[in-house]
């Protein structure tokens, strides 16, 4: 496909069309049931497929094979954008709404200067060969699915529910925060894909304690030491609070105790409106007890504990702290 712009650019039936450089599509892009259109680009200069209308500018029945090409969305009014992998995506700074519809997929970067992105019923995998960074975003479903790792460089926000499937999400300094307060949503989490920093969860409202079979697994680890979740069940809670699970390394020896932990440490910080709940933590050796402090440097108190299935140390009754 030459590299000028069209009003309407169609492809049907067994056609297979390559980009030949950067194309704009003024009106509607049409790729039928069995029609391939490849970005190319992978051998020269990335090339880029800009769609300057809105509404459903563009119908995807066919295959696109995104190489290393850019496909920018630039109109100023609402534009539906469409469920397929994609290499770079850039949605502009137009109301946009991602399609419900299969999985928006993110082999190379995500970028949108528009604070009014529709993500209802929307999935966004980040599925790259190389590691892959993600800006301030607030979406639906996130899959990780990239073993060269995906790191933030802003807030990320997930409505409903983040999947680590393979690779490591590292969150900076920023924060990573889960609204959905279901159990299920946070899910994955291996010794190949954790997540490297804070992971914020919203917790449910108004519980008495009495749900022990409800457990919240933060997918927490550290590079170079390992994956080390930590797991919250039996909650007693106020309003829709808010709990952050962050795992460290290096404060090692307190007032006579050994070693935490070969040097890892859980921080748990709620906001008011978490009380207790019951903590489990994987145990890296053979420890039977589970020793809290309410701030990084205070009196360390005994929780006591039990060994869940060999590989977990639980303690009840305990609240914001470290561990």
């Amino acid at each position: 496909i030459a590299a000028m712009p069209y009003n309407n650019l169609d492809l049907e039936n067994a056609t297979h069309k390559t980009l030949g450089g950067n194309v704009t599509v003024n009106g509607s892009l049409t790729v039928g049931s069995g029609a391939t259109l490849d970005g190319g680009s992978d051998l020269g200069s990335p090339n880029t497929l800009t769609i300057t209308s809105s509404g459903d500018a563009v119908s995807f029945n066919g295959k696109f094979n995104a190489g290393t090409s850019t496909v920018a969305f630039t109109s100023t009014e609402s534009t539906n954008v469409p469920a397929m992998p994609y290499y770079n995506l850039s949605l502009g700074n137009g109301p946009r709404i991602l399609s419900s519809m299969g999985t928006t997929g993110i082999a190379g970067s995500l970028t949108s200067s528009s604070s009014n992105v529709t993500v209802t019923g929307s999935t966004v995998e980040f599925n790259g060969t190389s590691e892959q960074t993600v800006s301030a975003f607030t979406f639906n479903n996130l899959r990780i699915n990239n073993r060269a790792g995906v790191t933030m460089n802003g807030d990320v926000t997930v409505n409903h529910q983040l999947v680590l499937g393979d690779g490591i999400l590292t969150t900076n300094a920023n924060q990573l925060h889960v609204t959905n307060p279901s159990s299920s949503a946070v899910s994955g989490g291996s010794a190949t894909s954790y997540v490297e920093g804070a992971l914020t969860w919203n917790m449910p409202s108004h519980s008495d304690g009495s749900d022990l079979s409800t457990i919240y697994l933060f997918p927490v680890g550290v590079s170079g030491q390992g994956y080390y979740p930590l797991s919250l069940s039996a909650l007693t809670t106020d309003d829709n609070p808010e709990v952050s699970v962050l795992l460290k390394t290096g404060w090692v020896s307190m007032d006579g105790v050994d070693k935490i932990l070969n040097g890892l440490y859980w921080g748990v910080a709620g906001n008011g409106d978490y009380n207790s709940g019951s903590v489990s933590l994987k145990n890296p050796d053979d420890f039977n007890v589970v020793v809290y402090y309410e701030t990084e440097d205070g009196t360390p108190q005994s929780k006591g504990g039990s060994n869940v299935d060999g590989t977990m140390l639980r303690a009840t009754a305990a609240g914001s702290g470290f561990y």
